[in-house]
């Protein structure tokens, strides 16, 4: 089934690769592991929010067209920005209510936690997947602002 890591000093679920795939394609998911279900729909959820937010960031860079360096600089800026987003949601996501969660709405009643007990391991994998994508927002962000201080450096010395 999936494997127990430490993430940021707590537990986090992963899914073996193959289940993955088998969810996101809407195959047959009997005799998969529960919690598979959970974080493959979390990371859809939260997947979907990113891409809008990244539409978005892309759009802000394609109006500084004009310079390079400048979208570049607004993309990292931004990147960065919704990484911090993402780092808070991840923070407070202990304090919500699973019920009013997107993931807990596209999970079926069938694949929702039952008890306190669930309900902490639901919002632990949802924390969980709001760092993993701020980590690759993160990352995102720190490439396109090196990317923005080589195209200066080259036009400085060119």
């Amino acid at each position: 089934m999936g494997t127990v890591c430490r993430s940021l000093s707590r537990k986090c679920y992963l899914p073996e690769p193959m289940v993955w795939h088998t969810l996101a394609a809407g195959g047959q998911t009997d005799g998969i592991d529960p919690m598979d279900k959970i974080y493959a729909v979390a990371v859809t959820c939260v997947g979907r929010a990113v891409m809008f937010g990244t539409l978005a960031i892309g759009l802000v860079m394609l109006s500084f067209s004009f310079d390079l360096a400048r979208a570049l600089m607004a993309g990292a800026f931004l990147t960065l920005v919704m990484a911090q987003i993402l780092i808070l949601k991840a923070q407070t996501t202990s304090r919500q209510k699973p019920g009013r969660t997107e993931t807990w709405n596209c999970l079926a009643p069938e694949a929702r936690p039952a008890g306190r007990h669930g309900r902490k391991i639901f919002l632990s994998i949802l924390a969980d997947v709001y760092m993993h994508f701020a980590t690759l927002s993160f990352a995102a962000g720190c490439s396109l602002f090196a990317a923005a201080m080589g195209v200066r450096l080259a036009r400085a010395l060119i």
